[in-house]
């Protein structure tokens, strides 16, 4: 499959499915793989900001936080947890 075709066909089969944002997220990470580079993820933890980029924002973590991290550390990723 063409490079091209391929990077379509991730984002196509990235929208499909109960959960997109996870699908997504693993699509990039197996992408990520294919690199010859060692990403490394930080969290932000308890004392995150309360604005971020112009917007009032939760002092709670996102809902995606820890399943992404699951997704991180299933690929062989590093990822921080700020505290």
């Amino acid at each position: 499959m063409h490079e091209c075709q391929a990077a379509f066909f991730n984002r196509r089969h990235a929208q499909m499915g109960e959960n997109p944002e996870l699908r997504t997220l693993f699509y990039r990470l197996a992408n990520l793989l294919q690199m010859c580079l060692i990403p490394i993820f930080v969290f932000d933890g308890a004392g995150r900001p309360r604005s971020k980029r112009g917007h009032t924002v939760s002092g709670q973590a996102h809902w995606i936080t820890e399943r992404f991290a699951s997704f991180i550390e299933a690929f062989g990723f590093y990822s921080h947890l700020v505290r």
